[in-house]
């Protein structure tokens, strides 16, 4: 489990933020853009590989708590240079 610290959380509310803490998934089948299910910020470049995009913002989108753990967007990735996957 990952502690999340000072600069991780104001990278994920900057996410939030612009994305109006809406999933962005086009037309997701899991919580139909509905703003007030839970979410979960993304890198869109893998921390594993591109450490130094860790906290830009333009790395980062919000998706659905569901979609995030269910769409297989990490299959592959625990492989990468040792990465392990976690939860916040």
């Amino acid at each position: 489990m990952r502690i999340p610290t000072e600069e991780y959380v104001k990278w994920r509310d900057a996410v939030f933020k612009r994305d109006k803490s809406i999933c962005q998934n086009p037309n997701c089948t899991f919580c139909g853009n509905k703003k007030g299910v839970p979410i979960d910020p993304h890198h869109i470049k893998p921390m594993s590989i591109y450490p130094e995009l860790e906290f830009d913002v333009d790395n980062g989108i919000t998706y659905c708590k569901e979609f995030h753990l269910k769409s297989g967007l990490h299959k592959g990735i625990s492989k990468v240079r040792g990465f392990r996957e976690f939860k916040i």
